[in-house]
């Protein structure tokens, strides 16, 4: 089954088309299994919070929240929902806004799933930037996070060491917990200023840093599946949902609040070009 441009399987929460980029935010209900598929045009999903399986030319498996699976246009590809359900973004790139970009070098990664620190915050801006960013800015954003998906592919990370892996993934598993770069640098038997440095060489960011994105994107999927702000900055590790408020706003420029705006479906028809 081939799926025009700017059409899923999902309930359409919110979709706006630049000339460039198509964004279509969507809510997938549980327990389903969609049928094999293909896409017109080339783009990520990018889950934001629930339960998806992929089968693709990579073979069957789960996609972790908050991470992106590239999907090349004419890609096959089935998926299973589970019991909580997803929401996802999914991101379309036009055909001829990569060709005059020069970007159609990256399209042969279809399957690729993409979790480094730098995609996720590229892909929450696109998801706050559907309410406040200029196209000029959303396409900016689109060309920065096919960068992202090519210096990953090329460096593979730069294959950092088993313990700071270790170290990434307790942050990934346990991000609600009272995470430090002290605790963190226990649990790995290094030393904090040496967790640190090779931290930011490897993934771009500080430790601190990677605890709020981590945090904030599992916040921004629990308040678009209804969760009220505090109930979701409690889950995710934030002292206050004030707090969680002003790290929303000084990284993305948005509300949490803002993001209920998705939440009503007889709002969504402003945004669709």
């Amino acid at each position: 089954m081939k799926l025009d441009p700017g059409k899923y399987f999902g309930d359409q929460l919110a979709q706006r088309s630049t000339p460039g980029v198509l964004l279509t935010l969507c809510r997938y209900r549980p327990e389903q299994a969609l049928p094999n598929h293909v896409h017109s045009l080339p783009g990520f999903f990018f889950l934001i919070a629930g339960d998806h399986r992929e089968a693709n030319q990579h073979g069957d498996r789960a996609q972790p929240e908050t991470t992106l699976i590239y999907h090349e246009h004419n890609d096959p590809h089935e998926t299973t929902i589970g019991p909580l359900g997803m929401t996802g973004l999914n991101i379309a790139f036009q055909h001829e806004w990569l060709f005059e970009n020069e970007a159609p070098s990256i399209l042969d990664k279809s399957g690729y799933m993409l979790g480094r620190p730098i995609a996720r915050t590229l892909a929450l801006k696109l998801l706050t930037g559907l309410l406040i960013q200029p196209d000029c800015q959303l396409e900016s954003t689109a060309l920065e996070l096919i960068a992202s998906m090519w210096e990953c592919g090329r460096q593979l990370e730069a294959h950092p060491p088993t313990w700071l892996r270790a170290a990434r993934q307790t942050i990934e598993e346990d991000f609600s917990e009272a995470l430090s770069l002290s605790s963190l640098a226990r649990a790995a038997s290094v030393h904090p200023v040496y967790l640190a440095r090779t931290f930011r060489m490897h993934y771009g960011c500080s430790v601190t840093d990677y605890i709020h994105q981590v945090r904030l994107a599992h916040a921004f999927g629990k308040i678009l599946d209804g969760q009220s702000i505090g109930e979701a900055a409690a889950e995710c590790g934030f002292y206050d949902h004030a707090y969680l408020t002003k790290l929303a706003r000084a990284r993305f420029g948005i509300a949490p609040s803002e993001l209920n705006w998705f939440r009503s479906s007889k709002q969504c028809t402003a945004l669709v070009s």
